[in-house]
């Protein structure tokens, strides 16, 4: 029998930066999607960049080869919509949480800590290597892009992707 989608249960230390993965066991974590992340000048943790709250947070785990996740096979892709709210300068969407930019070097998506609601602290994830690095705020050369949505394949290559998350900047709501 043919199962869809193809997964496996692995240790958060086993899986692949930016390989899609839900969370499991009896955690606050569990049940969540998003995507395993390596941690800047923290080579034995890793980081979970949770997708399912509305927006992105991260949760750095210090022992990732006890922290249980079922962890997709098939790659996950990250679509921004060129559409919807965007900048073309640093106005009011570039320090916003769940705002992904694009500059020469980086493709970035703007994460907060995850179980912090007292000055929660901001990353970014680097989303062409999967790392969790310090907030980069380049002002100049640099575009902002406020709606986009993670998806997986489908099991038949005719049928549309599977919607996995999605994010809307949204002015009002003080994002």
């Amino acid at each position: 029998m043919h199962i869809f989608p193809a997964c496996s249960i692995k240790a958060l230390s086993e899986c692949e930066p930016n390989q899609l993965v839900r969370g499991i066991g009896h955690s606050g974590l569990a049940g969540f999607h998003g995507l395993a992340a390596t941690v800047v000048d923290q080579p034995d943790s890793r980081a979970l960049i949770i997708l399912d709250d509305g927006l992105p947070a991260y949760h750095v785990v210090q022992q990732p080869d006890s922290f249980q996740v079922i962890a997709f096979d098939a790659k996950p892709t990250l679509e921004v919509d060129p559409f919807g709210p965007f900048e073309a300068q640093a106005q009011t969407m570039f320090s916003a949480i769940g705002v992904v930019s694009r500059s020469k070097e980086h493709w970035l998506m703007r994460v907060r800590e995850h179980y912090s609601d007292f000055r929660p602290r901001q990353g970014c994830l680097n989303l062409r290597d999967g790392t969790l690095i310090n907030p980069i705020d380049q002002l100049s050369s640099v575009a902002f892009f406020g709606k986009w949505r993670v998806t997986m394949p489908a099991a038949n290559g005719f049928l549309p992707p599977i919607e996995v998350a999605s994010f809307e900047w949204k002015e009002s709501a003080g994002r």
